[in-house]
């Protein structure tokens, strides 16, 4: 099952490079061990990065956005309008990074997931026009997925209607 699923997660991705043009993929997962609570946009940035504001394009899973972009990767990560974080923080929801919280360092206990093997492997780090996002989600976030997951979509298209 795993290799069938990386195998047409890699088609996909290379149909989108090849007929459509920039593209996203999506990691979506749930935390129960984080006490803060907010959703954790993972951009292949270490945590220690984004808490001292080391942000290097080049090694983040949105390379080919940044690259696009008249933004930069501080930009694309906290800035009111423009990061995805700002979308999600609009819908009443609270996320890192984000304008409200553009380090991890900013919450209580300062917990952040940085992406994983989909995002390392499916985003633009490498190479290509396709970026990726893992999203983590907080526990409350899964209790009523139809409602929080209509907010959370409704903040990723209105994302992707600036840069896609």
């Amino acid at each position: 099952m795993w290799d069938t699923y990386h195998r047409y997660l890699e088609y996909y991705r290379s149909y989108v490079e090849d007929n459509v043009g920039p593209g996203l993929v999506l990691d979506i997962h749930g935390y129960s061990s984080h006490q803060d609570n907010w959703i954790e946009l993972g951009y292949l940035i270490y945590r220690s990065d984004l808490n001292a504001r080391r942000l290097v394009s080049s090694k983040s899973s949105i390379r080919s956005l940044v690259r696009r972009s008249p933004y930069s990767i501080s930009q694309l990560l906290s800035r009111p309008g423009v990061s995805l974080g700002s979308f999600i923080q609009s819908k009443g929801l609270r996320a890192v990074p984000s304008p409200q919280f553009p380090r991890p360092a900013d919450g209580d206990d300062g917990q952040y997931y940085r992406g994983g093997y989909i995002t390392q492997n499916y985003g633009s780090r490498s190479g290509g026009t396709v970026d990726a996002v893992q999203i983590e989600t907080p526990p409350y976030i899964r209790e009523y997925p139809e409602y929080y997951g209509a907010l959370i979509g409704d903040a990723v298209v209105e994302w992707m209607g600036i840069h896609y």
